[in-house]
């Protein structure tokens, strides 16, 4: 069984002492009057445990890399159906339509002679981002499910064929 998440976490948190360790002895270096030095390392310590916490906090895979919109085909045959989607028409198939990842739709689509056909469109999560938010610890898991940024339209194209009434 290999290391747990707590002593994967201790090892990070020894090598930012490591890290804040080699630079207020540097900085010692730098500063020659013991005062300056003294403010000068615990202004570098500050700056440093600020930026540590900003990546371990602020990082999750889907929310920073992934795409916000997927483009989704849309065609008929016959084409020129009228493509409504969760009640708004988007045009006339064929058309290319730039939809929210985090949404599910309906796409219906209209024909003058040609009965109604109604098609739904939902979305999955993505195991990738998934896999990449665990391997990088439970705040980037809590972010990407909050902002469902690790969803994805389960497709990218819908096609149908339309019958005559």
């Amino acid at each position: 069984m290999g290391p747990s998440s707590f002593e994967i976490s201790n090892k990070k948190i020894n090598y930012v002492k490591e890290f804040i360790y080699w630079i207020a002895l540097h900085g010692s270096i730098i500063c020659k009057h013991n005062e300056i030095n003294y403010l000068y390392i615990e202004f570098m310590k500050k700056i440093i445990v600020l930026f540590i916490i900003a990546v371990f906090t602020l990082q999750s895979c889907a929310t920073l890399f992934a795409p916000k919109k997927s483009t989704l085909t849309v065609t008929s045959d016959p084409k020129g159906a009228d493509v409504i989607v969760n009640g708004y028409k988007m045009g006339e198939t064929p058309v290319e339509l730039y939809l929210d990842n985090n949404k599910d739709y309906s796409i219906e689509y209209r024909k003058e002679g040609y009965e109604k056909v109604v098609k739904f469109v939902g979305t999955k999560t993505g195991a990738g981002w998934v896999i990449l938010d665990i391997l990088a610890g439970l705040i980037p898991v809590i972010i990407d499910a909050a902002t469902g940024d690790w969803k994805q339209l389960d497709t990218n194209q819908v096609n149908v064929m339309l019958e005559k009434e």
